[in-house]
C-alpha cells in the first residue's frame, strides 16, 4: 500500500473538484474493494458538529460559507480516501489522504487537486502582477501635490453704529456683491457640499428667543423690538478650492461688537481687508459717538481729570473735614462714567421705538452734564496753575 498526504493552503476545494477526485478513486479500487468500502462523512459548525448519512445531504452543507470542518472518508481494505477542510479564523486549508496499491494510482487521483490548486495559484500570480503593475502606474501619474493655498483670518471691534433693517439689508448685498467675485471655476466634488449649511443666516436674539432667516427681507417689521440685544450675520461658503467664512455681530457692548473674516485663497490678506474697509464704510454711514463711553482710556483719563479737579477745588475749599469729600466724590462720578452712563449710551443701538423716543434727550442729557463737568473742571485746575486769585 502507498499512502501520500498533502495540504493545499489557502483554498476551499469546490465540492465538484472532490467528486471528480472521488470518481478516479473508486475507478481505481478492485472489485473487491469496490464491494467493502465504507464511507463516512462529517461537518462542524462553532458550536456543534453532524455526521451525515448521505453525499448529496453531505454537498449541501459543504457549500456553506457557516461551516469551520467538514471530513470525507472512503475506506477499504488497503485502500482510503480522506479529504479535510478546516478554517481557523481567516486561515484555510484542504488537506488530502490518498492510499492505493501503486504511487502511479496514488499521483493520478492526487492530478485533479494539484491542477485545480495550480489554477488558483496561476489567478493568484497573475491580481498580484496586475495589483503591481496597476501601482506602478499610479506612481508614475501621481499628479504633484497642490501648493496649500494661504489662508488669512481678520478679527476686529465694529465702529459704534445705529443698527437698522436698511443697515442690515446694505451689509447682505455688499456680502454677497463680494462672493460672487470671489467664486472661482473650479467644480466642487458632492462631499464639498456638505462645508458650511446654511451658507448664509441672520440671527435676530430678543428677550423672548431667537429669530432665524436667510435674508432680512424676511423680516416683517420696519424696525427692532425694543428688548433686542443682539443682530449677527453669518456666513460660509465653499467657493471651487477657495472657503469664505464672514460673522458680524452687533451687541450693546463694545467687546461683543466683532467682525470675524476668513478667506483662504490667492491674496487672501488682500482680499479680507478689503471687504472689512467695505463693511465699516457701509456702518460709518450711521456711526454714532457712543464709542467715546466704552473706550477704556477714555474712562480712565475723565476719571483723572475729574479727581484732580476735585481735589483741587475742595482742597482749595478748607483743609479741614471737608477735604476728605474728595475721596467718595471721585468714587462718585467714576460710577457713573464707567457703569451708569455706556448702559445709557449703548455701543450699538438697535433701532425700535423706544431707541427713537430716547435717543434724543439721553444724547443732549448726558452730553450737558459731561460738559458741564468739563468746563467745572477746567476752570478750577486753570486757577490753580495761573495762581489766580
Amino acid at each position: 500500500m502507498t499512502e501520500k498526504r498533502k495540504s493545499y493552503e489557502g483554498v476551499k476545494i469546490p465540492y465538484q473538484i472532490i467528486s471528480d477526485g472521488i470518481k478516479i478513486f473508486h475507478r481505481l479500487l478492485t472489485p473487491k474493494n469496490k464491494k467493502e468500502l465504507r464511507k463516512s462523512w462529517e461537518v462542524k459548525y462553532s458550536h456543534e458538529s453532524w455526521k451525515i448519512d448521505s453525499e448529496e445531504q453531505f454537498r449541501a452543507e459543504y457549500n456553506k460559507d457557516e461551516i469551520v470542518a467538514a471530513s470525507i472518508y472512503y475506506f477499504a481494505t488497503g485502500s482510503s480516501l480522506v479529504v479535510q477542510y478546516y478554517k481557523v479564523n481567516t486561515i484555510v486549508a484542504t488537506s488530502i489522504s490518498v492510499s492505493l496499491s501503486t504511487i502511479e494510482k496514488v499521483e493520478k487521483v492526487f492530478s485533479v487537486f494539484d491542477a485545480y490548486y495550480e489554477e488558483i495559484q496561476k489567478q493568484i500570480r497573475e491580481t498580484e502582477k496586475l495589483a503591481k503593475a496597476e501601482e506602478k502606474n499610479l506612481e508614475v501619474n501621481k499628479p504633484e501635490l497642490e501648493t496649500p493655498l494661504p489662508e488669512y483670518k481678520l478679527e476686529a471691534i465694529l465702529p459704534s453704529t445705529l443698527v437698522d433693517i436698511r443697515t442690515i439689508a446694505n451689509l447682505e448685498k455688499y456680502i454677497k456683491q463680494r462672493v460672487s467675485q470671489l467664486v472661482t471655476d473650479k467644480e466642487t466634488t458632492a462631499s464639498d457640499f456638505d462645508f458650511l449649511r446654511p451658507t448664509y443666516k441672520v440671527t435676530i436674539s430678543d428677550s423672548q428667543g431667537t429669530l432665524d432667516m436667510s435674508s432680512i427681507s424676511l423680516f416683517s417689521k420696519d424696525m427692532f423690538d425694543n428688548d433686542t440685544y443682539s443682530v449677527t450675520l453669518k456666513y460660509g461658503k465653499l467657493l471651487g478650492s477657495n472657503t469664505f467664512e464672514i460673522k458680524v455681530a452687533f451687541a450693546p457692548e463694545r467687546i461683543s461688537s466683532k467682525l470675524k473674516l476668513s478667506y483662504k485663497g490667492e491674496n487672501a490678506r488682500d482680499i479680507v481687508e478689503s471687504i472689512r474697509i467695505g463693511i465699516f464704510n457701509i456702518l460709518n454711514e450711521s456711526k454714532t459717538n457712543h464709542s467715546f463711553y466704552h473706550s477704556l482710556w477714555t474712562q480712565i483719563m475723565l476719571n483723572i481729570f475729574i479727581t484732580v479737579g476735585l481735589f483741587l477745588s475742595l482742597g482749595s475749599l478748607s483743609k479741614g473735614s471737608e477735604y476728605l469729600l474728595i475721596i467718595p466724590s471721585a468714587f462718585l462720578f467714576s460710577f457713573l462714567f464707567i457703569f451708569i452712563v455706556p448702559k445709557l449710551k449703548p455701543y450699538t443701538v438697535f433701532d425700535s421705538k423706544k431707541s427713537r423716543s430716547v435717543i434724543g434727550w439721553n444724547k443732549w442729557l448726558i452730553e450737558a452734564i459731561l460738559a458741564a463737568l468739563l468746563a467745572w473742571v477746567l476752570f478750577t485746575i486753570i486757577p490753580k496753575i495761573l495762581q489766580l486769585p
